[in-house]
């Protein structure tokens, strides 16, 4: 288990709450039948009187890491402001890393876009430079959160995210319903990657490219899951891995199906599904030459998309 420490960094900034929903699974967003659930995050704005863009930022399976943390102090000195939704302590939850059950992909997203709606009526933020950038689990919702079909049901005011940036996202998902949003969209994957694997990434992207989206991805070599973190490289024995093809398929009727026909839109499905289906164990760790180039990848597509 990697160690979780908080950073004293995580409680920084204005704690805001507001309201967003608990769908399981993209299924209960698509048919709109997610309950609301009262959330929380963390806005803190650069120096100056703005208004200012804005990154959205969503942590991984552990939570918020002193990595991301050190993303938001970058952010900060290049003038963007930053909200980081606390999902999993909204939720009575603190990391999710060996079940994938109490938060989810999709709750994340719905988080996101409830926070996009909030940031729009904050005088302070231009709501028409707010990004998104996730990390691992986050990583996967800073993806999918540009799948046209999941934001045309979370935000039908057409209010769309600026910018997408995953890093080292969970990409296991496909979508028959094909369309994605055109803003820039830059992953960046370690390429010795298990947890995450590089290789669904990849083919995704050129998906997206294929489907209406603007995606680039940089793979960083000899690079494993959180490889921009300065955390020294281990093996987490326990930890839910994903496979290296895209496994899942989001069905027209907004069913999740995997790849042999079992449907696991439902919580009961998906605790069915990891006991007879589930990879485990991965690495995790920084590499410290790819970490700095991460950083100034980072700030360059941010500086092209935001400022």
């Amino acid at each position: 288990m990697v160690e979780l420490t908080r950073d004293p960094r995580t409680d920084r900034g204005e704690r805001i709450t507001y309201t967003s929903s608990d769908a399981f699974e993209f299924t209960q967003i698509l048919d709109g039948s997610a309950k609301p659930q009262e959330i929380f995050g963390d806005l803190e704005l650069p120096k100056g009187d703005g208004p200012f863009p804005c990154v959205v930022m969503c942590h991984g399976s552990y939570g918020w890491r002193s990595h991301h943390l050190d993303y938001a102090d970058m952010f900060h000195e290049m003038g963007i402001a930053t909200f980081r939704p606390h999902s999993f302590e909204a939720r009575g939850t603190l990391e999710v890393s060996t079940t994938q059950i109490d938060v989810t992909m999709a709750m994340m997203i719905c988080d996101a876009y409830a926070a996009l709606a909030l940031l729009a009526d904050n005088p302070k933020i231009d709501a028409k430079r707010v990004a998104i950038a996730g990390w691992s689990l986050g990583g996967g919702m800073a993806t999918y959160a540009a799948w046209l079909p999941i934001a045309e049901k979370l935000s039908a005011n057409g209010q769309r995210f600026a910018a997408h940036m995953p890093v080292y996202p969970a990409t296991h998902i496909k979508v028959e319903d094909n369309r994605w949003s055109n803003a820039p969209m830059c992953t960046l994957m370690g390429e010795a990657e298990d947890y995450t694997p590089a290789a669904p990434a990849v083919e995704l992207t050129d998906d997206i490219n294929a489907h209406g989206g603007n995606a680039e991805i940089i793979l960083y070599p000899e690079s494993y899951h959180s490889f921009d973190s300065t955390d020294e490289l281990t093996f987490l024995p326990d930890v839910i891995a994903l496979p290296p093809t895209r496994n899942i398929t989001v069905a027209a009727d907004g069913r999740m199906m995997t790849d042999k026909g079992v449907d696991v839109s439902s919580r009961e499905a998906r605790i069915e599904g990891f006991a007879t289906m589930t990879k485990r164990g991965a690495h995790i760790g920084g590499n410290p030459a790819m970490r700095e180039k991460a950083f100034a990848d980072a700030k360059a597509f941010m500086t092209r998309a935001l400022l």
